[in-house]
């Protein structure tokens, strides 16, 4: 990731944290995994920043990340 998608996925992800924790509220059934999920997402951020290219969508590419993290934990929790 370059540094400037890292930096656009920060700021989008600070700037919309209220509606993705919404959205994965109601896509999780949970406002604590989502809130959980999206703490996850942002320290996992700097983990990948070196390993991927420029983001088409990043949004979505949130969106995504916070869930599968989120599925993680569940299956991890069973």
């Amino acid at each position: 990731m370059t540094p400037s998608s890292l930096a656009v996925l920060r700021d989008l992800l600070t700037q919309r944290y209220d509606d993705l924790k919404r959205r994965l509220t109601w896509r999780l059934g949970s406002v604590e995994l989502a809130s959980d999920a999206l703490h996850d997402t942002w320290l996992r951020l700097d983990d990948r920043k070196d390993a991927l290219g420029p983001v088409a969508n990043p949004l979505a590419y949130l969106m995504r990340m916070a869930t599968n993290v989120a599925l993680d934990r569940i299956e991890r929790d069973r």
